[in-house]
């Protein structure tokens, strides 16, 4: 239904001389519809009928005197896009008189005013605050740091999601620094520091892949040069594989026999056979070698994910600026893990694998044992304050940094501890190759196993030789007919006689021996027709004893 108020303006523009495109252009600029005005002028449109003489006055002007002839008058001013015709001298004025169109003119819809200014209102605002706010992360405007946080969730709730997301998680990258140096007294007693790059993938359990790098560095108190290693590492489903790229040990550290240049840039294989074969070379022959399965590995990792999750480890102490961490906006805070809850977590940690792999018939034997051993280290940890980042589309932990000084309580000695860890590539599978050419580890470790057992039994008769010197002043005692003295009555001859046993054992040759008082050389031909020998200088050599007197080299 039209509007009266319309209907009536359209009327009088029409008496005026308006034609219908000035009006609708005129009313369309002042909010009304093309609807509304179609109606309108539909409703002001007269009925047709047979043409009259007599021209009616609008219906609410009253009669006027009849008009004289007058001069030509100007209608009031129209609208600047309407002309208002004029008066005609020679033709009698209508009885009425209309009023200045702007006056006429309906009002702009109120529902069409306040929705636009709405609109312009609401995009004024949006724009503006965004741009304040956006600032004022960087500028610390104020009140801005106050309105963000009113809508970002509460920094628990974002611990909780980031734990339960972690727990999910099957494959990722991970860049890692480690640094730990030791002091006492406040003099160092030496620095590692490692850095690793590695990617894993568990989203088949019995299918684990993984690769990465580790270089270390180890510099060691005494030592002119510090040890340093460059390692690569990969694993293909139940196999292990590890190549050194670079070794540097230092010359006080080296055994004789010991060629690092034959490992270097070689690739070697570690599966159940290898750890099998190395236990068995290690003298633990009749210990039982673990053989847990990688789903059995899997079923016990995620079921200390899951207590890690329970346990609500990590307490917020402070909410720090968001920052971008592998492309990633995130949530940083600094954090805190209570050494109670540490505590807690750690011993039922160890209950649980102990459950799973020894049975729980063990677990009663074990606990005293564990709850005192962990309290005393978790008391030397102490709480550990951290940084951590949290994604804020996806909440998983992006980053976490922590520099941390451990008390050891013993003799002044301390720990300092950084580390700083990077996650990234979340959920991404990845693609690991079994390394070609790969040797079986034990097929190069043995023998060096066996070389460094023997190396270890001519250090032993060392030291017992300068045990019977200072009982009895003199070497006399340590061999017999040119080979150690293996008397069954004494307790010196019955670990003479375990020392050559086993040296027979690992490949070595009944070691030669003669002493006088003042001194003493001992030693025996390797397989590959090499010597180990000692003397009283006790340090280990490569040359072949003929005498008591022959100093070993």
């Amino acid at each position: 239904m039209a509007e009266q108020q319309l209907v009536d303006y359209i009327k009088k523009a029409k008496d005026a001389g308006q034609t219908e495109g000035q009006m609708r252009d005129l009313l369309y600029k002042n909010g009304w519809t093309e609807t509304e005005v179609s109606d309108a002028l539909t409703a002001a449109s007269p009925v047709v009928s047979p043409p009259q003489i007599k021209v009616q006055p609008e219906p609410q002007s009253q009669p006027q005197p009849q008009p004289q002839p007058q001069p030509q008058e100007q209608l009031p001013a129209q609208p600047k896009i309407v002309e208002q015709p004029q008066v005609s001298q020679l033709q009698p004025q209508a009885s009425y008189k209309p009023e200045p169109m702007e006056t006429n003119m309906p009002r702009m819809r109120k529902s069409h005013f306040v929705l636009k200014f709405l609109i312009v209102f609401i995009i004024v605002v949006v724009l503006c605050g965004a741009g304040y706010f956006s600032a004022g992360q960087y500028l610390n405007l104020p009140y801005s740091n106050f309105i963000l946080n009113f809508f970002r969730p509460s920094p628990q709730t974002v611990i909780n999601n980031m734990m339960t997301n972690m727990k999910d998680v099957k494959s990722s990258h991970t860049a890692m620094q480690i640094e730990i140096s030791a002091a006492n007294n406040g003099a160092s007693q030496g620095k590692l520091t490692l850095n690793a790059d590695s990617e894993t993938d568990m989203t088949d359990a019995k299918n684990i892949k993984a690769d990465g790098s580790f270089k270390i560095n180890l510099a060691i108190p005494g030592s002119v040069s510090p040890l340093v290693a460059d390692v690569n590492i990969a694993i293909v489903g139940s196999a292990f594989y590890i190549r050194v790229n670079e070794i540097t040990i230092p010359a006080s550290y080296t055994s004789p026999g010991l060629d690092v240049s034959k490992i270097k840039g070689k690739w070697f294989k570690v599966d159940q056979d290898s750890i099998k074969a190395l236990s068995q070379a290690e003298g633990s022959a009749q210990t039982a070698t673990p053989n847990i399965s990688q789903a059995g590995a899997s079923d016990l990792a995620k079921k200390i994910q899951d207590l890690i999750v329970s346990e609500n480890m990590i307490s917020v102490v402070k909410q720090l600026n968001d920052q971008t961490v592998s492309g990633q906006g995130a949530y940083h805070y600094s954090a805190v893990v209570k050494k109670e809850k540490l505590q807690d977590l750690i011993t039922k940690i160890i209950v649980l694998a102990i459950g799973e792999n020894a049975g729980n018939s063990n677990l009663t034997a074990y606990k005293n044992i564990i709850d005192g051993n962990v309290k005393t280290m978790t008391d030397s940890l102490g709480d550990i304050n951290m940084e951590i980042w949290i994604g804020k589309k996806d909440y998983m932990l992006y980053q976490v940094k922590l520099d941390k000084t451990i008390d050891l309580g013993k003799n002044n000695m301390q720990l300092e501890v950084k580390l700083n860890i990077t996650n990234s590539n979340f959920n991404k599978p990845i693609s690991v190759q079994v390394p070609p050419n790969a040797q079986k580890l034990e097929e190069f470790a043995l023998p060096l196993m066996k070389l460094q057992n023997i190396n270890n039994d001519i250090n032993q008769i060392g030291f017992d030789a300068e045990m019977l010197y200072s009982s009895n002043k003199s070497y006399s005692l340590v061999c017999k007919n040119g080979f150690l003295n293996g008397s069954k009555t004494t307790s010196y001859g019955l670990e003479f006689i375990s020392i050559a046993n086993d040296i027979i054992k690992q490949g070595g040759k009944n070691p030669v021996c003669f002493s006088g008082i003042q001194n003493y050389c001992s030693s025996t031909q390797l397989a590959d027709g090499t010597y180990l020998c000692i003397d009283k200088n006790e340090k280990v050599g490569t040359t072949k004893c003929v005498s008591a007197q022959t100093a070993c080299k």
